[in-house]
């Protein structure tokens, strides 16, 4: 995951996906955002960007996701906008059907990884 600027919320996740399967195939890698310290109640992990790849037997691709301000934010009826509030986020890769996080360094078949994010 990259951050750009820890000062705006936003970042770039990139992840590698690798078919070791026989047959060309097709993964959806997703990113998920959570904010374990948020003063509403938020869902666990939210959705908040995906892609479809399309990968021949052996073939590996890199998948970049761009989140913005928005993945980071939640609608504020109080404020009648969107709101990202300071802290620490939990940014989450998953491939397909959400699979746990067992890695911080890698993605790929059976594994997912994850990060943090800190807006100021």
């Amino acid at each position: 995951m990259h951050v750009p600027d820890p000062t705006r919320p936003e970042a770039r996740v990139e992840v590698t996906v690798t078919n070791t399967g026989a047959r060309e195939g097709a993964e959806v890698v997703q990113v998920y955002v959570s904010d374990p310290v948020s003063d509403v109640d938020r869902p666990v992990r939210e959705l908040r960007g995906f892609r479809k790849v399309r990968l021949a037997p052996g073939e590996s691709a890199r998948v970049v996701i761009e989140l913005d301000a928005r993945a980071f934010s939640y609608w504020s009826t109080r404020h009648g906008r969107w709101v990202a509030e300071p802290g620490e986020y939990g940014v989450h890769v998953g491939l397909g059907l959400w699979l746990p996080t067992t890695s911080a360094a890698q993605a790929g078949p059976g594994l997912a990884g994850r990060g943090r994010h800190r807006l100021r």
